[in-house]
């Protein structure tokens, strides 16, 4: 072969690998950044994995929490009472104070009030809300009080009118956090004339 003949053959050559060259280069720019992409991906990945793995032991725990909550709950009473003196009659006046014991029983989930005392005993730690109410003529002076364990925590009363054409309503309520055995009872007292 020539001199000429190589030289045309390498010209040739360079023509024909100089499309393929640029060709090349970008592909290798293409990969670069796909891998660069990839490594992203990647990392972000493992951090979602890290996230997944936190959360399923946090879940794990909050429901071996809720279970063990259940548990304690599961045998503990559900306590609701709800007791009226009747629709007709009158009470007093007295000369001394008296436990009111409300006959009309409409409910008594868990037993705690006692309909013959008038009773409330809290058979478990929580918190009870109370509420009692009277109707009377204005010319009775009337105080009622809500008890704990003797102590007074709530009272509705008014005072005798010389009206004895009117009637008065009253009520009371109280929210109260109890220890289990400790109770409640509204009481009536003596005659405030």
């Amino acid at each position: 072969m020539t001199t000429k003949e190589g030289t045309f053959l390498q010209n040739e050559a360079q023509q024909q690998t100089c499309p393929f060259k640029k060709l090349c280069t970008d592909l290798l720019k293409e990969l670069g950044a796909s891998e660069e992409k990839l490594q992203a991906t990647e990392t972000r990945l493992k951090a979602l994995e890290n996230t997944v793995q936190e959360l399923t032991s946090r879940l794990a725990n909050s429901e071996a929490q809720i279970e063990k909550i259940q548990m304690e709950n599961r045998d503990r009473p559900n306590v609701a009472f709800s007791a009226s003196a009747g629709s007709v009659g009158f009470f007093g006046p007295f000369n001394t104070d008296i436990t009111l014991a409300y006959k009309n029983v409409i409910m008594n989930v868990g037993d705690a009030y006692n309909q013959a005392t008038g009773i409330f005993t809290a058979p478990v730690l929580g918190v009870y809300y109370f509420s009692f109410f009277y109707h009377c003529g204005a010319d009775q002076p009337t105080l009622l009080t809500l008890r704990r364990n003797g102590k007074q925590v709530a009272i509705t009363q008014h005072h005798k009118s010389s009206c004895h054409r009117e009637w008065r309503q009253r009520c009371n309520a109280a929210l109260r956090e109890r220890r289990a055995g400790l109770y409640c009872a509204p009481e009536e007292h003596k005659d405030l004339g």
